[in-house]
């Protein structure tokens, strides 16, 4: 597993962050999920991806 927050651009002047326990790079899409969902967010909405130390 590879716990990270994962920020986003959600709008031109937002950013969310998400929380999750684990997360994977595919083709042009990031796939990550914590306990109870699965987030599928493209690449090019990703502004930051912060790996936990475990």
């Amino acid at each position: 597993m590879t716990k990270a927050t994962i920020h986003i651009y959600s709008s031109s002047e937002t950013v969310e962050a998400y929380e999750v326990d684990n997360f994977k790079i595919n083709d042009n899409l990031v796939i990550a999920e914590d306990d109870i969902e699965k987030f599928i967010f493209p690449l090019s909405s990703i502004m930051m991806i912060e790996v936990s130390k475990k």
